[in-house]
């Protein structure tokens, strides 16, 4: 009967020792499991921060086009602005007969020619205002020096 009981108890100390190799194995497993978890949440969260990234740094790119493009754009528009305003005044000035109040007329109008010329420069050049309201008044500006051009031709 000893010799039973001495088994009965090896096979307990075995069962003890089985169960608490199951449940530590099975905390370890746990273990690893949540901080596999953890990595695929830190791995997703870098991924989502990386595109967004990404996605600003796109729009930034298409932002610097446009206003490259846009600043072009203005540039050239100035500089004909510019070339036709010199040739008026040329042709202007030689057409001009000796009547002052013309004279007057005409050296108010480039006047008021080159002040409205000089506003759009530096509204192209500034940043006050928004994108919208500055394009307004851009477009104003132009058209104030589309009919004071008209009126030198006239």
């Amino acid at each position: 009967m000893r010799g039973t009981v001495s088994s009965i108890g090896t096979f307990r100390w075995r069962l003890v020792a089985m169960a608490a190799s199951l449940l530590l194995g099975g905390c370890v497993f746990d273990q690893l499991q949540r901080s596999n978890e953890n990595d695929i949440y830190r791995v997703e969260q870098k991924q989502a921060a990386l595109q967004a990234e990404q996605d600003r740094s796109a729009r930034l790119a298409r932002q610097e086009d446009l206003l490259a493009a846009e600043l072009s754009e203005r540039q050239v528009s100035l500089k004909e602005l510019n070339d036709r305003v010199e040739t008026l005044q040329e042709q202007n000035g030689h057409a001009i007969a000796g009547n002052e109040s013309q004279r007057q007329e005409y050296r108010a109008l480039i006047g008021r020619l080159y002040q409205t010329n000089q506003q759009l420069a530096s509204l192209q050049r500034g940043t006050d205002g928004s994108n919208e309201e500055r394009r307004e008044r851009i477009d104003y500006l132009k058209s104030q020096i589309k009919a004071q051009l008209e009126l030198l031709l006239h």
